[in-house]
């Protein structure tokens, strides 16, 4: 239907010049008001009040990696993690999440605006006590230096699995045909979203994020920058099928006496995106509808109103 483009162009305000100030033009006005204002939408998010609870454990494993079961058994064990699923939930929270992670890729990948640093990633993560999973995994020098006391998760995964994982995940997401047309609809949203998935994979790969094979080298380049720069007293490295023991003697924790959890939201996802895909189209339809239809009435309307006007004054 829309063929994937990397170059998609960005809307402009003459892309959308409604005369009517009704739904459909509010609504448009703020889908490209993040493009095109000045400033980087990280400095926009209020300063974050001091922490309650310090950061205290950051896993640093690759998405796919049994990330999601990771937050889970955090959860269990009394921390309180930032996902990629955060980034969304924030996003619908109106605090633009997703739009913060992009400007930090961009910074990071091509010199873009000012690097993230503490008080950035404080802005972002300053109500929890543990990350993990991408974006956050793809800003490990980062989040190590920002949090020197933390401890350091890697979860890793064999290759072929992980590959056929990242397949049914990111590439299945980024394959779906309608993007073009969504980036152009709801660049805030659903854009910033594809543009932060694409871009973590440009991360990985160093730079050609469709290239399976420099994902795989990509991913173990990860592996031992960490291996390398955390000290062994402050690193575990951690595959979910270990369960309970590992990570809760490496943390200091009591061992539950319940099943390690084995999530897997991959299979969902897509799913979801299609239906968010949808409801946000339908939403955009209805609402210039609306507007189209208050614009074609007006001139009835005011035709109406000068008749009446014009019958009185006799």
């Amino acid at each position: 239907m829309f063929p994937l483009q990397d170059n998609w162009p960005e809307p402009s305000q003459a892309d959308f010049a409604i005369t009517d100030a009704g739904p459909a033009s509010i609504l448009l006005h703020e889908m490209i008001s993040s493009k095109t204002a000045g400033g980087r939408e990280i400095d926009r998010l209020d300063q974050p009040p001091a922490r309650q609870k310090p950061m205290q454990v950051l896993c640093l494993g690759l998405s796919r990696t049994g990330t999601t079961s990771m937050v889970h058994a955090l959860e269990r064990l009394g921390y309180r993690s930032y996902h990629f699923n955060e980034t969304v939930e924030m996003q619908r929270k109106g605090k633009m999440h997703l739009l913060c992670w992009r400007e930090a890729l961009e910074a990071k990948l091509y010199g873009r605006g000012a690097a993230f640093g503490l008080a950035e990633l404080e802005k972002l993560l300053h109500e929890y006590t543990a990350v993990t999973d991408a974006p956050c995994a793809n800003f490990v020098d980062e989040l190590i230096a920002a949090y020197p006391d933390a401890k350091v998760v890697l979860t890793t995964r064999d290759d072929e699995p992980w590959l056929r994982s990242m397949e049914a995940s990111y590439y299945d997401i980024l394959g779906v045909s309608a993007w073009p047309f969504v980036r152009w609809l709801d660049p805030p949203g659903l854009g910033a979203l594809y543009d932060v998935l694409r871009l973590i994979l440009v991360d990985w790969t160093g730079g050609p994020w469709r290239d399976r094979a420099a994902l795989r080298d990509g991913a173990r380049r990860h592996n031992e920058h960490i291996r390398a720069l955390v000290p062994k007293e402050r690193l575990l490295e951690f595959r979910v099928q270990q369960g309970w023991e590992p990570l809760c003697k490496f943390l200091g924790k009591d061992v539950p006496d319940e099943p390690f959890p084995r999530k897997n939201e991959g299979k969902h996802t897509l799913t979801k995106l299609r239906v968010g895909m949808a409801l946000k189209t339908l939403k955009v339809v209805v609402l210039v509808a609306v507007s189209l239809l208050r614009m074609a009435a007006l001139p009835a309307l005011l035709v109406g109103a000068t008749a009446l006007f014009l019958s009185s004054r006799r």
